[in-house]
């Protein structure tokens, strides 16, 4: 008897000093090189203890590259386009990878060792809003309605993740960013490689991932 109370305190404790929140901003490339600030992704993870799921906030430049010929849902080879990733580590190995594209494509996949996938296509529920900004281009005369310019800004979503479609025992996660084509293919990442360390990006990295402290207790 006193040792399953002796269990359970530890458990309360464990459970009181994790968060029900977290923020977070990938500020460099796969390398740690720098970001401009405009080019910076935002994060928020948030726990809904009621519906028992994960969200994963993204606020993120818009760089409307093209977009899948695929309709707006699960979308297949979607790390090929424009898109912001979070990867949840569990124990033995066993991850979750989450895409979301600008206009709601998403890829969700299980995989148990590194690029071992288990599972794909997992359903999920995203919400995604992009923004325009209008521009007035100012000339040395008076400017006219041809010189107002759509600038294309930055698109928000929110991906909805039931606690049971996460990995056992949850404690480590990245995230990442693509844009661009070809050779201005960009790659960002939030706990990132050191600086030289590989030739190329590899997101599957696990041992580059950092620590995730939220309560995802049932």
């Amino acid at each position: 008897m006193f040792r399953y109370f002796s269990q359970r305190l530890t458990q309360s404790c464990r459970n009181r000093s994790m968060s029900t929140s977290l923020s977070a901003a990938i500020k460099t490339t796969w390398d740690s090189q720098a970001l401009k600030a405009a080019d910076q992704v935002n994060l928020r993870l948030t726990v809904d203890k009621a519906k028992q799921s994960l969200s994963l906030h993204i606020d993120a430049p818009w760089y409307n590259d093209p977009l899948p010929e695929q309709p707006v849902g699960s979308t297949s080879h979607l790390w090929e386009y424009e898109v912001v990733e979070a990867f949840f580590l569990g124990q033995d190995d066993e991850y979750l990878e989450v895409e979301v594209g600008p206009q709601g494509h998403y890829l969700v996949l299980k995989l148990h060792g590194t690029r071992n996938m288990v599972q794909d296509h997992l359903p999920l529920h995203v919400e995604t809003t992009t923004d325009v900004k209008t521009r007035m281009c100012v000339g040395p005369t008076v400017v006219s309605r041809s010189q107002l310019t759509l600038i294309l800004d930055r698109w928000q979503g929110t991906a909805e993740i039931p606690f049971n479609m996460l990995p056992p025992a949850v404690d480590r996660w990245n995230a990442y960013a693509i844009n661009g084509l070809d050779e201005d293919r960009v790659y960002k990442a939030l706990h990132a490689a050191e600086e030289g360390a590989f030739l190329q990006p590899d997101f599957h990295r696990l041992e580059l991932f950092g620590p995730l402290k939220l309560d995802l207790s049932t």
